[in-house]
């Protein structure tokens, strides 16, 4: 499987909710964050482990029921794959929609993710979360 073939399946895998599929591809020390001003929401984190890791897909899973979660773009080039995934969530709380997109970089190695930083309208995020 080519890394754009890996990162095509996991953000399929993720939209669909099923996390054992996107775990297994992933390295015991991921290193995943989500760039934002930690102020704007609670999503704003870095973890280095896959515990951690999973803890923060649980976190959001909590807060938001996904509705749409799917790739537009791709760019991959040696051990690194970019892409650009249009996202519509539902606020479990306050029942807020959220239409948005968000960009990945992702390093891979021996077909495993090693690196995730994720960009988000956190701003847009933290006004639906009430």
């Amino acid at each position: 499987m080519t890394n754009e073939e890996l990162v095509r399946t996991l953000i399929t895998a993720y939209g669909n909710g099923d996390l054992d599929t996107l775990l297994k591809h992933c390295c015991e020390d991921i290193h995943y964050s989500v760039q934002a001003r930690p102020e704007t929401a609670p999503y704003a984190i870095a973890c280095n482990c896959k515990n951690d890791f999973i803890g923060a897909l649980q976190q959001y899973g909590a807060d938001w029921e996904f509705q749409r979660f799917e790739l537009i773009d791709i760019i991959a080039s040696g051990d690194k794959a970019a892409c650009r995934c249009a996202i519509q969530s539902k606020h479990r709380k306050t029942g807020a929609v959220l239409s948005s997109q968000s960009a990945l970089f992702l390093t891979i190695k021996d077909s495993m993710v090693t690196h995730i930083y994720e960009f988000h309208d956190t701003d847009a995020i933290s006004a639906l979360s009430g």
